[in-house]
């Protein structure tokens, strides 16, 4: 698969300047700064775009999953937010492998060979028994291992993307970066540290207070920032945590990591990588 630090070209929702100007204005002059070619899609109804576009496996070659989320399920107005993946992907001259299988981009987090996703994809796809699903699953994304893990218990959506990211190049795809979840239940903690240890997966924490916001924000969630090659744009929100955040991302990344300020999108529940679709041209 593509990974974030091999990808060179990054899309946003058309969506995302008329609704958060203020933000994507910032993100903007990073990316101009970075030398970091952007295009805004057409044709989409929300700005999330990392859900609903496809999967890039390789160079030129896409999966396109099923978007359709349970989530979204509630009213006619959420449901007038799914966007028509195929005429996006038509109009940016994409022609992606379709396959039935519902699942959100962001319940996708990938390595060279390795794929973390969390345990909802069974519920969503309730008509497929979850080795075969796992098994067809492998095969389109191309990957050697998927590793399913627990939910946690404040995410409404059910991304992987808002827990946990593999660290490019560092210990052969086994360290991850993941939320320091020790303010959550102590069973959840303990349910998502043993699913990592049984996959050999070693964390690193990033801090993460969202267990204390009300409603779909996402404030205090670090672990969904934007890495484009070498360069990674982290969300900060004002918190006393920013600085420890910091502190983790030059950690591990070195002079390369840009802070950019959130909250604007996080009210909405997402974060900088929910709002962007990295690839590589």
């Amino acid at each position: 698969m593509i990974t974030d630090k091999e990808t060179n070209f990054v899309y946003f929702s058309g969506l995302l300047p008329k609704r958060h100007s203020a933000f994507f204005k910032e993100l903007t002059v990073i990316l101009k700064l970075k030398g970091i070619k952007y295009r805004l899609l057409p044709f989409t109804n929300d700005i999330w775009c990392r859900d609903y576009m496809p999967i890039q496996t390789a160079e030129n070659s896409f999966v396109q999953f099923k978007y359709d989320p349970g989530y979204l399920h509630g009213s006619k107005k959420d449901r007038a937010t799914i966007s028509d993946t195929g005429k996006v992907c038509e109009a940016i001259g994409i022609k992606p492998v379709i396959s039935d299988i519902k699942i959100d981009g962001g319940n996708i987090v990938r390595s060279k060979t390795k794929v973390i996703m969390i345990e909802r994809i069974f519920r969503e796809n309730p008509y497929y028994p979850k080795n075969r699903l796992l098994r067809k699953l492998k095969a389109l994304l191309k990957a050697k291992q998927i590793i399913v893990i627990p939910e946690c218990p404040c995410d409404p959506f059910g991304h992987a993307d808002g827990m946990i990211r593999f660290m490019d190049g560092v210990k052969d795809e086994e360290t991850v970066l993941v939320n320091d979840f020790s303010g959550e239940s102590a069973r959840f903690f303990s349910k998502f540290h043993q699913a990592l240890s049984r996959q050999g997966l070693f964390p690193m924490l990033l801090p993460y207070t969202a267990y204390r916001n009300k409603g779909y924000n996402a404030a205090g969630i670090y672990i969904n920032y934007l890495q484009v090659g070498k360069t990674v744009m982290y969300p900060t929100y004002g918190l006393k945590e920013d600085a420890l955040a910091h502190k983790v991302f030059t950690k591990y990344f070195g002079t390369n990591v840009i802070p950019i300020r959130s909250n604007e999108i996080a009210k909405k529940g997402g974060g900088l990588n929910c709002v962007s679709w990295n690839i590589r041209k």
